[in-house]
Formats: C-alpha cells, sequence, structure tokens
C-alpha cells in the first residue's frame, strides 16, 4: 500500500484522489482503506476526518496540514475578532469539517507548464489549490492559461494522465481580451493566492475599516440622506464582460454595489462578505496586488498579536 505524502501546495481532495489512484482503490472506499493503512502503522485513527488521516500520511500535524493543503484560508478569509484562531486549530473543528476537503471552484483544472515540470522532476504531476479558486483563469506562476479537465472524478487521475489523453479543454478565454484586462485580473489572482498563504483568517472589522477608507471614492450622499455605491460599474468597466458573465452570473453591478454598501456599514463589521466579493474590491480599490497583499498580512499579524495577547474585540 503507497502512502502518499502531499506534494508542494497539492489540494487535499487532489492528494486523496492520487492515494485511490497509486493503490486501485474505488472513490466510496477510500477512507477505509486510508485509516486500515494508517492503522497497520501503528496509528490511533478513531474519530479522525479525513483532512486529518491525509495529514497523517503526509507526516504533517493537522494545523499544518490545513495551512498548507486545504481550500480553508481561501474559504474562510474573515472572521469576528474574538474567533480569531490558526486555520486548522481545532477549536474550529466544524469548519475543518465543512472546508477541509472542499474546493473552492466547480471543475478540475490544471497549468500544462507546471505538468511539464512536474513529470520532469518528479515523473508525475497533482493539482494544486491555486489553480481551483474562484475567477483564476491562469496559473500565477506561469501566466499560462489552465485547462479544465473533461473527466468525471477527475481527481482519481493526475493532471498529466488526462494530459496524456487529450480529455483537456483551454479555458475560453479570448487572449486578446484577457491581454488588454490583465492588470486588474492579474491583482485579483494574485490576492486570491496570497490569502492561502495567512496561517489564519482577518478580523472582519479589520477589513471592512480599509475598504471603507478605501472606497470612500465610491460612497456617494444622495438627497434623501443616505449613500448611494457607485463601485458596480467601476469595477465592471477592469475585465471583458464575458469574464464577470462566467463568475458572476447575476446582477453584477448591484452584488458589487452591495458588498461595499455592507462592508462600509458599522453594521457590517459583524458580517463576512462571500470570499470572491473581498477579493474582486480588493483588486479594484487597490493600485497593486502587492499593497493589498501587505494590508492582508498586516491585519493578520494584527489578528495574532491581539489573539496571543488574550485582547480581543466585541
Amino acid at each position: 500500500m503507497f502512502l502518499v505524502e502531499a506534494m508542494p501546495d497539492e489540494l487535499a481532495a487532489g492528494q486523496e484522489g492520487r492515494f485511490a489512484c497509486l493503490n486501485r482503490v474505488q472513490g466510496n472506499n477510500v477512507r477505509a482503506v486510508l485509516k486500515e493503512s494508517l492503522k497497520k502503522e501503528g496509528f490511533n485513527v478513531n474519530n479522525l476526518m479525513q483532512i486529518e488521516l491525509l495529514a497523517l500520511i503526509s507526516g504533517m500535524s493537522p494545523i499544518a496540514y490545513a495551512q498548507a493543503h486545504s481550500a480553508i484560508p481561501a474559504l474562510q478569509v474573515t472572521v469576528r475578532p474574538k474567533y480569531v484562531c490558526p486555520h486548522g486549530e481545532l477549536v474550529s473543528r466544524k469548519q475543518i469539517a465543512k472546508w477541509g476537503m472542499a474546493v473552492p471552484r466547480k471543475g478540475r483544472f490544471l497549468c500544462k507548464i507546471c505538468v511539464t515540470e512536474d513529470m520532469r522532476r518528479y515523473g508525475f504531476s497533482w493539482y494544486r489549490r491555486s489553480h481551483h479558486l474562484i475567477g483564476m483563469d491562469w496559473c500565477v506562476a506561469h501566466g499560462e492559461p489552465l485547462s479544465e479537465v473533461l473527466a468525471e472524478q477527475s481527481f482519481f487521475a493526475p493532471p498529466n494522465i488526462w494530459l496524456e489523453r487529450k480529455m483537456v479543454r483551454e479555458q475560453v478565454v479570448d487572449r486578446v481580451e484577457f491581454s488588454s484586462a490583465a492588470p486588474f485580473l492579474r491583482r485579483l489572482s494574485e490576492i486570491s493566492v496570497a490569502w492561502l498563504g495567512l496561517s489564519r483568517p482577518v478580523s472582519t472589522a479589520d477589513l471592512h475599516l480599509n475598504l471603507r477608507r478605501q472606497g470612500s471614492a465610491f460612497c456617494v450622499k444622495n438627497n434623501r440622506g443616505t449613500s448611494d455605491f457607485t463601485i458596480g460599474s467601476f469595477v465592471l468597466s477592469l475585465a471583458p464582460s464575458r469574464w464577470f458573465e462566467e463568475n458572476l452570473p447575476f446582477d453584477q453591478e448591484s452584488y458589487l454595489n452591495s458588498a461595499l454598501r455592507i462592508a462600509s456599514s458599522r453594521y457590517g463589521d459583524g458580517v463576512s462578505l462571500p470570499v470572491f466579493s473581498y477579493v474582486l474590491l480588493l483588486a479594484a480599490l487597490y493600485p497593486t496586488a502587492e499593497h493589498a497583499i501587505e494590508v492582508l498580512r498586516d491585519l493578520s499579524r494584527d489578528a495574532s498579536v491581539r489573539e496571543n495577547s488574550g485582547l480581543s474585540l466585541p
């Protein structure tokens, strides 16, 4: 029985599939076979979640594994200050159970250059977390448009297999339009990937305060004494309409205006927005991805200091 270790940035669901492929295990039997294999190695696997089993075969703690191989950092990006703790901490066991094996984006994706480099160095390839984020159209490391795997249960064979069988298709991205819209989309992609590197969620209130400050120009007082938000039309001008239709298949302008409205309201500080809303707003409001990423890292550090000092906001 092969106990496969996780590879760099490998998605937990992809590692599970690779274990099943190498050991010729049917999908619905993976957990039972994995537990039995670990028992034979002397591990106590009673009541362990799937992500904890994968951490064991990778020689990692559940916290380290959750931060390096689950999509939790990209799914639970903000919390109320008193709930801040490292991703994968057992006090957030419900979140681990909910999101530990989750894939943020529907579908299975690969970068052809990543696959080529993997094959040259390791003789096999794997599915990366950074290729399965919402709105991600290309590999940040190589600038290569991602290709979608056209197979059911595609995690149960490594990307190189589907590429060899020609069971992939490039995403529908017009190269000219994509190139002309690249500044916003590149910022968005780099910010999304950077979130994977944070060890803990940031405070909702702290992030909303930053968005309020950056987005103040898009908050206009009307004659009723309330505020209108105009960021929606601005964001929609930053990328091809086709991209927004694929990634925001509903009333896009209202959605974006509502996101900034919630972040700008003092009542919204306890309300976490959908992750993609934050990524869109950060990519639109900050001039560079580096600036937005530094803000996120500062907020994460602030949350860590507050957590370790025993201080918390309500």
